[in-house]
C-alpha cells in the first residue's frame, strides 16, 4: 500500500508549525507518517494576506518564515492549474471565501482528503474531510 496523502487547510499548516497542540486526536493522526502532507499554492497566498494584516506576527520576512515553515514541515506543494482553477470557478460555499473555494477544488480534483477545523468545509457532503479541531 502506497504513503496515504492529504491536503493541509492553512490554518492547519500553520499550527503544525507553530501550536501543533491545537490538532484533535485524528487530525494529528491524519498528518503523521506515513502520510505525504500536501498543501496549495493558495495557502501561501493566504498566510501572506493573514501576515500582512496583522493576523500572524513573524519574527522574520514573511517569505523567510514560509520557507522554514516548509522545511520544519514537509509538503508537498500543489500548484493552482487549470483543472483546479476551473473545477473551483463551479463551487458553491455558504461562505464565499476564496482560499476555501480552491482547496475544496484541489480536495477534490487531486482526490486528497482534507484535513481542517472549518466548520464551513467540515459540513459539504460532497467533500472528503478529517476534522482537525
Amino acid at each position: 500500500m502506497g504513503q496515504v496523502r492529504v491536503l493541509l487547510d492553512t490554518h492547519v499548516w500553520l499550527w503544525m508549525n507553530t501550536k501543533p497542540d491545537r490538532l484533535s486526536a485524528a487530525g494529528r493522526r491524519a498528518v503523521d507518517s506515513p502520510t505525504q502532507l500536501c498543501l496549495s499554492s493558495i495557502s501561501i497566498w493566504e498566510f501572506g494576506l493573514l501576515a500582512r494584516k496583522g493576523g500572524f506576527r513573524a519574527r522574520t520576512p514573511v517569505s523567510q518564515w514560509i520557507e522554514q515553515a516548509m522545511i520544519r514541515v514537509p509538503v508537498e506543494l500543489i500548484p493552482v492549474d487549470f483543472e483546479i482553477a476551473l473545477h473551483a470557478s463551479q463551487l458553491i460555499l455558504p461562505e464565499p471565501d476564496l482560499a476555501d473555494v480552491v482547496l475544496a477544488a484541489t480536495s477534490v480534483c487531486r482526490k486528497l482528503p482534507l484535513v481542517t477545523a472549518d466548520s464551513q468545509l467540515l459540513e459539504q457532503p460532497w467533500l472528503k474531510t478529517i476534522d482537525a479541531s
